[in-house]
């Protein structure tokens, strides 16, 4: 199976449009790093409508990026979600997210409004900068793996 990268998978957008679609959530200050009242935003920003059912394995990219996944987010093989080069990510699921492997890091922040349900491996921070996932619902992994630096959260 190919990999699928999300970039490729999305529409671009603008910030103003991409804040729109947000409620307000204890996490919103990750948005300040992505938010210049006096330019554009430093990478891409970019919205997925009905979210992702991939067959394959999923990549988010190398980053700069903000994604907003609205529906859930789920791979049958290995999700990716982090950057190149520590530069910043952010990643925003409006569901569920489900992958059989799961790894996230290198300035990857992803903030998932349902559960996140890996089915064998979850992998946190490759490198030495802070990674986040974060759950408003459930966590559940047959192991998790995490960095120094990496944060795991779950209501």
């Amino acid at each position: 199976m190919p990999t699928a990268r999300l970039e490729n998978l999305v529409r671009e957008t603008t910030f103003a449009e991409f804040h729109s679609h947000l409620h307000l959530h204890w996490w919103e200050p990750e948005l300040e790093e992505f938010d210049l009242s006096n330019g554009p935003p430093p990478g891409p920003v970019r919205i997925i409508d009905g979210g992702v059912n991939g067959s394959g394995d999923i990549d988010m990219g190398n980053g700069l990026y903000v994604v907003l996944v609205d529906g859930p987010l789920e791979s049958s093989v290995l999700l990716h979600l982090w950057t190149d080069r520590y530069l910043p990510g952010l990643v925003i699921v409006r569901g569920d997210l489900q992958a059989r492997t799961l790894s996230f890091g290198n300035g990857a922040r992803a903030f998932v409004e349902g559960s996140v349900f890996v089915g064998d491996w979850l992998f946190g921070q490759y490198g030495y900068h802070n990674a986040v996932l974060s759950a408003m619902g459930g966590l559940r992994a047959r192991a998790t793996f995490l960095g120094s630096y990496a944060q795991i959260h779950a209501d």
